[in-house]
């Protein structure tokens, strides 16, 4: 089976052509609208599948709500890879990886160096930003970032200092718009302490963030239920946001002109061996279910808090999510073992980051038409579709981060041999691309467009929503990014 997202990937013809429904010059500027707020949440691996079936069900939902006063776009997909940050960094940058430069929450760079190496020994090494880097999983905050887990660089004085995630991204965001033009305060939470990355390269895109770690204790990933009460932390903290003060409730702070967060319950969900999808018509099992409930909890809780503060009808809610999850169909699952994966290249591999994806850099570039050659003679890795060298590079970037050979699998496949779950996502699927997007005011006249649209669309229209340049975003201006069409 061949996904539609593959095949539109395959059939690229140019650089924007992976990631835009036409290549195009951007939207004049114009006065936008003048929304005094705007809310982003993205509840991950949710599909536009299950909102459809979530609405049909429970008519009287918050999810139902949204839709029903607002406009739900049929046909969104985020961007490839479909990995947890490059997915929000769309959302916020109107951005893809070639411009804003991060692949995965674990990649390579050929430039910098490893932790604790004091710039020696060569450059080149494995980025790795999730809970790795923190000091104590176990503290909920994760103890926050010990910069002597992060990659190191030389800077303009020849000395090696730690690259802090918000200085990795290569373009601009909407929080740093929104404080370049003095439109209000910025607030975002997530679900680790490396997503200080939204303060954007400048380091000073947000007021207040609030960043515990998923994986500390006692949450983690294996329990729907605990992450439901995760979830809750972030609620919490866009709750006080709108109640007028910051996430912790240590002092007063202006509702925020953007702000918003994660997630998890969802996502978490879809994997777990006992969640997931009866069928492939995306019926909910009884835990998917659960964490689906869960997250109209939060919505349901966030619209009570914008009706009560009274901002409700000046404030525009978007819902998508950072990705979907790959396969929705369980008897579509197909596990291979990275390990061989990697084997099979035949070349030395520098770093492999694999899910239902598989991103190779090797020591020796000039080597990829090799292992390409070598991993498609392998009918067992069930290869779709595969980019290397410098048709990689043409499409998605020639720096010093683009993998050397990219993987697309076949649907269902996902390169883990992992028992405690059946979905993953990362790759260009349709499973993995085709998400809910949502954009929901009382004073909008309810309508379904099935326009294709990407979630980097969402940054731009954000900003004219809010009635500011939107043209100023990096990802406008070297991609041509277009406002969704409202």
């Amino acid at each position: 089976m061949i996904a539609k997202s593959v095949a539109f990937l395959a059939a690229a013809a140019s650089a924007y052509g992976a990631y835009l429904p036409y290549k195009c010059v951007p939207n004049p500027p114009t006065p936008g609208y003048s929304f005094d707020h705007v809310v982003l949440i993205s509840v991950d691996g949710m599909h536009q599948l299950d909102l459809v079936n979530y609405v049909a069900a429970k008519p009287n939902s918050a999810f139902a709500t949204l839709v029903n006063s607002g406009v739900q776009f049929t046909n969104a997909q985020t961007s490839f890879p479909s990995d947890s940050f490059p997915g929000l960094a769309a959302q916020l940058t109107g951005a893809t990886v070639k411009t804003h430069g991060v692949w995965y929450d674990d990649s390579y760079d050929t430039s910098l160096y490893a932790p604790h190496s004091n710039c020696t020994g060569g450059a080149g090494t494995e980025v790795l930003l999730d809970e790795t880097v923190d000091y104590d999983l176990s503290l909920v905050s994760g103890g926050g970032i010990n910069p002597a887990n992060l990659p190191m660089r030389l800077d303009q004085y020849g000395q090696c200092v730690p690259v802090w995630p918000h200085e990795y991204f290569t373009a601009n965001n909407i929080f740093e718009i929104v404080k370049k033009y003095g439109k209000g305060t910025t607030a975002w939470t997530d679900k680790h302490p490396t997503y200080e990355w939204v303060n954007g390269p400048s380091g000073t895109g947000c007021d207040d963030t609030f960043f515990p770690d998923i994986n500390s204790d006692p949450y983690g990933t294996d329990n729907v239920t605990l992450v439901g009460l995760y979830d809750e932390l972030h609620m919490n903290a866009i709750l006080n946001w709108i109640g007028g003060t910051k996430a912790n409730s240590s002092g007063a702070f202006s509702v925020p002109a953007v702000f918003g967060g994660n997630l998890q319950s969802v996502s978490v969900g879809q994997k777990l061996t006992a969640g997931g999808y009866l069928n492939a018509n995306g019926t909910f099992t009884a835990i998917l279910q659960e964490g689906l409930d869960h997250a109209d909890f939060v919505l349901g809780n966030i619209i009570q808090a914008l009706k009560t503060a009274g901002i409700y009808e000046r404030t525009v809610i978007i819902v998508s999510a950072k990705h979907g999850q790959s396969p929705i169909d369980p008897e579509a699952v197909i596990k291979l073992d990275p390990n061989a994966l990697q084997a099979g290249a035949g070349v030395e591999v520098a770093q492999l980051t694999s899910d239902d994806v598989a991103l190779f850099w090797l020591k020796d570039p000039t080597q990829a038409a090799t292992a390409a050659a070598n991993l498609q003679a392998n009918g067992t890795f069930q290869i779709n579709q595969i980019w290397y060298g410098d048709a990689a590079k043409a499409l998605f970037g020639n720096n010093t981060r683009t993998p050397d050979v990219i993987i697309q699998p076949n649907h269902g496949v996902i390169y883990s041999l992992s028992g405690a779950k059946h979905a993953e996502h990362g790759g260009g699927s349709d499973d993995d691309r085709h998400v809910l997007l949502v954009l929901s005011n009382p004073t909008f006249t309810p309508r379904s467009d099935s326009t294709p649209v990407f979630t980097t669309q969402i940054a731009p229209t954000i900003l004219n929503l809010l009635g500011l340049p939107y043209t100023d975003l990096d990802g406008v201006q070297k991609e041509g990014t277009t406002l969704l069409p409202l």
